[in-house]
């Protein structure tokens, strides 16, 4: 079941806020917040599937199958750093 929480919308601009002001942040206009509930959006989806580089399932390899690319380091100019990533 989606999550509840209160936001505040501007009457005048439509623009939200998390906290009750006396002036709306984006359009200066006076007394125009008014309290909405917003409903989060319900998961359709796997917890994970949202992530970069996620594109769905992914075959089992073993480790000793994987090929370690040959990749050029670049240096950070944080001595320490560079050490500890090789």
């Amino acid at each position: 079941m989606p999550r509840s929480k209160t936001v505040f919308s501007c009457s005048a601009c439509g623009a939200q806020t998390p906290k009750w002001a006396g002036q709306c942040p984006d359009c200066a206009a006076w007394n125009t917040l008014v309290e909405v509930v917003a409903v989060a959006p319900a998961r359709t989806s796997p917890r994970f599937s949202g992530f970069a580089g996620s594109s769905g399932e992914a075959a089992v390899q073993r480790l000793g199958e994987i090929e370690a690319d040959e990749v050029q380091r670049e240096p950070t100019g944080i001595g320490e750093f560079d050490r500890v990533l090789g």
